[in-house]
């Protein structure tokens, strides 16, 4: 048993490991650790995993841990989990590695897939002219090119996406990565969000009635409800939306409110 990338082709959504990833495979009181050189997995210590006789429907465990190295990027950030392919086979010319399956067809692979967080969430905001259908701006997350756009009686609309980054499952006795009981909070006045600070006692924008659209689920506003006015008591200064479904592999959906500039 060991861990292979020789014969493996990753799929859309996935990637091999950083280099330097530790695998450890335990087994019957033996453990063997293999490092990943950035091609294949390279045997490091331990003691090689044999299991010397398997019989038909018999089922044996044994353990998977992978170390991924400092700095190993998000999947939320890369959309991609990563793979850890481990074989069991019969090794027939004792090379310790699975070879082609014409050359050794007693084999079986199972993809240990390690995801740095698997729902994604993106906040993106466009400007719309006073008229509030003329787009100035289109949807961006570079603050500049917001703030430049931005003038009072124009419109901001706020966009929230949130996905399931994780790959659906093929086969049996797998695990989903589901997301359950998902609530997002914008809350306009801290320090990642402005459009609800009061100056000199008035908000900086004010909410749209009726402008909110959402994918799944509810909203909630807060302090009072859904309401529109020139302070955080008589306007929208929270939103809490929940989706209310559990969002499956690959699954998004949108969380979208407008805000009128003050």
């Amino acid at each position: 048993m060991v861990p292979d990338a020789a014969n493996f082709t990753a799929s859309p959504g996935e990637t091999l490991p950083p280099t330097d990833t530790l695998v450890t495979l335990t087994y019957g009181g033996n453990t063997a650790v293999y490092k990943f050189n950035g091609t294949n997995f390279i045997f490091d210590s331990g003691t090689n995993i044999i299991i010397p006789a398997l019989a038909p429907n018999q089922v044996v465990d044994y353990s998977v841990k992978v170390d991924l190295p400092a700095g190993t990027p998000l999947s939320t950030d890369t959309e991609a989990g990563f793979s850890i392919p481990i074989y069991i086979f019969k090794d027939l010319d004792g090379d310790s590695r699975p070879d082609a399956l014409v050359d050794e067809p007693t084999q079986n692979r199972t993809i240990d897939r390690i995801y740095t967080g698997f729902l994604k969430l993106t906040k993106l905001a466009r400007i719309i002219d006073t008229d509030g259908t003329t787009e100035v701006q289109s949807f961006t997350n570079d603050s500049n090119l917001l703030n430049a756009a931005m003038t009072n009686g124009r419109f901001i609309e706020y966009k929230i996406t949130y996905k399931n980054v994780s790959i659906a499952p093929v086969g049996s006795g797998n695990i989903t990565l589901n997301a359950k009981n998902t609530v997002i909070t914008e809350d306009g006045d801290n320090t990642t969000n402005t459009w609800a600070t009061e100056i000199a006692g008035k908000i900086s924008t004010s909410h749209v009635m009726n402008s909110v659209t959402q994918t799944f689920g509810t909203t909630q506003y807060f302090p009072a409800g859904e309401q529109a006015g020139t302070t955080k008591a008589t306007d929208v200064a929270k939103y809490e939306h929940t989706p209310g479904v559990v969002i499956q592999p690959q699954a998004q959906g949108d969380f979208v409110f407008r805000r009128k500039v003050n």
